[in-house]
């Protein structure tokens, strides 16, 4: 293992906590949830997707407007199976309503610019909250440690570019 490697290891905890990117902590989170019963998680799932549907209806008006306009209440679900009274929001409505889907509350989340791949022509924008960031990593530096790497070694990564329409990978 090279020094730099050793470095890493030791500074880059302290680094990410201070960013607000603390993705050490959320695979510490990952490794103890995957340690729940099923109950547990799907309580914790339920859980989660009300204070996320409660935020959206009272932070985001695009999701306020378009779920009334649809029949849609607000309440906390019992059911995941409930999700299927809301109407699905494509890809399209989200770029046409782009400014009208920004949280109310965003200056107040610690968060990012991010976008998708751009795989239909066209990359979509979007804001992503930076505990949502680390879990993110968290599941990459879990996922890699069952595979037997560890944050900071070497690594050789082979990716292309998100194709063109009509146009074939490089």
């Amino acid at each position: 293992m090279s020094g730099t490697s050793v470095l890493c290891r030791l500074l880059a905890p302290v680094a990410y906590k201070v960013m607000g990117i603390d993705i050490f902590a959320r695979k510490k989170w990952l490794e103890t949830a995957a340690l729940w019963s099923p109950d547990e998680r799907k309580s914790w799932r339920l859980a989660r997707l009300g204070d996320l549907l409660e935020h959206c209806w009272s932070k985001v008006p695009f999701y306020r407007e378009y779920w009334s306009s649809h029949g849609v209440k607000m309440r906390r679900l019992k059911s995941l199976d409930e999700l299927q009274e809301y109407p699905r929001i494509t890809r399209e409505l989200l770029k046409e309503y782009r400014l009208q889907c920004v949280a109310t509350n965003l200056s107040q989340i610690p968060h990012k610019t991010d976008s998708t791949g751009g795989t239909t022509g066209s990359p979509l924008q979007y804001y992503h909250d930076l505990d949502l960031h680390a879990l993110r990593y968290g599941y990459q530096l879990l996922g890699w440690g069952l595979a037997g790497s560890q944050f900071a070694d070497e690594v050789f990564v082979v990716a292309g570019d998100s194709p063109l329409p009509g146009m074939p990978y490089t």
